[in-house]
């Protein structure tokens, strides 16, 4: 399951995300380390206003600082939830944008 964004806490209430004001500038951000949803894609750039709190260890973070990242994979029983702290890579609003 894809979400985006600090609205995940309404579905999953124990989902640890700080919001903040968003940012108009986009930001690049390596990958964490190499997995399955990494491979192929070393860095992403996105505009964010959220970043999810110290993961657990059901929470793996892919992309961003270790302790405040900008995509999550998060195990929830025999499901996996894929968290990115905004859309804006999954729409086209930023493919000519030059990151920072």
């Amino acid at each position: 399951m894809l979400f985006t964004g600090a609205r995940i806490k309404s579905f999953f209430p124990e989902a640890k995300v700080d919001t903040e004001i968003p940012t108009v500038e986009w930001k690049t951000f390596s990958a964490d380390l190499p997995s399955n949803y990494t491979f192929g894609a070393p860095k992403i750039v996105l505009q964010t206003g959220t970043t999810w709190q110290a993961p657990v260890a059901s929470q793996l973070p892919l992309y961003g600082e270790t302790r405040s990242p900008v995509v999550v994979s998060w195990r929830i029983g025999e499901g996996r939830i894929l968290w990115w702290a905004a859309a804006t890579p999954l729409t086209n609003s930023g493919i000519t944008a030059k990151a920072t």
